[in-house]
């Protein structure tokens, strides 16, 4: 089936064959995540850093919230962001020293959490509700090992039938976002296919592993004004946030007949696309 962009003009609907899915990236549910989660590994592995160089009486380089996240932490599973920053500053990480790191890394992001309730954006919280209202299976992907917390926090812990978070990242072996395999695992805890389900996120990397699993629809949704870089990772279409999805009415119950999603583009005049339970 062709799918085409949303750069195009939108003359029909997009429709998923038997689609019966939604997959979310929590990045893109959550507001302002990205700097919240950049202090607290700032804070941890700065901790770390200082005790070591007394220790062997060496500089080091400090954790720059910014450009060390971005490259080394963002979309990966702890443990790998945690090795991957330790090696940028010439340490060869012990696994004793990652799994300390981690383990102060839980107790920062379950503090946080606990102090200040995670602000997810309102039109995600109304779409996982509509979405949930009409039987939409929905699932969320993080590589974030606080993800049950942060959804509890939010109250719509019980709208998301599957999460795949960092704890069952660890368990898969993948490094995260950049790995297929995530994907994958949510829509076959679905069980579902992933060509009959669409996916919703935030980062490039997440886009190009959603595409490599075989999604049938991938959508971007572009916070920092990288929709290029979104539709070159592979998504299908980029929307500035999740006002432009919403669930269209279920069919008539006396329709007993095999159901698949429409996917509305948002339109020339700024209609929300759609996500639509059809015959």
């Amino acid at each position: 089936m062709k799918i085409r962009s949303s750069r195009a003009k939108v003359e029909r609907p997009i429709a998923l064959e038997a689609a019966r899915g939604a997959v979310f990236d929590l990045d893109a549910l959550i507001s302002g995540r990205a700097s919240a989660d950049a202090t607290a590994w700032k804070a941890v592995l700065e901790a770390f850093l200082r005790s070591t160089s007394r220790c062997t009486r060496t500089a080091w380089a400090s954790f720059d919230v910014e450009a060390d996240y971005s490259e080394y932490v963002s979309g990966r599973t702890r443990a790998v962001g945690v090795r991957a920053f330790l090696a940028s500053r010439g340490f060869d990480a012990r696994s004793q020293d990652v799994a300390r790191i981690t383990t102060c890394l839980d107790a920062a992001y379950e503090h946080r959490i606990r102090c200040s309730p995670v602000v997810f954006h309102p039109c995600a919280v109304a779409l996982a509700k509509d979405l949930h209202r009409r039987g939409m299976a929905v699932a969320v992907v993080s590589a974030n090992r606080s993800c049950a917390l942060e959804l509890a926090s939010a109250g719509i812990d019980d709208l998301v039938d599957v999460r795949i978070d960092g704890h069952d990242a660890d368990c898969l072996g993948v490094t995260g976002h950049a790995d297929p395999g995530l994907f994958a695992a949510a829509a076959r805890r679905l069980c579902l296919e992933p060509s009959v389900c669409t996916a919703v996120l935030e980062s490039a990397t997440a886009v190009t592993a959603a595409r490599t699993a075989g999604f049938g629809l991938v959508i971007g949704i572009d916070q920092a004004r990288r929709a290029r870089t979104l539709y070159e990772a592979g998504a299908d279409m980029v929307l500035t946030d999740l006002t432009a999805l919403r669930a269209a009415p279920l069919p008539p119950k006396a329709d007993h007949g095999r159901r698949s999603t429409t996917i509305d583009q948002v339109g020339s005049h700024g209609e929300p696309a759609v996500i639509r339970p059809v015959r």
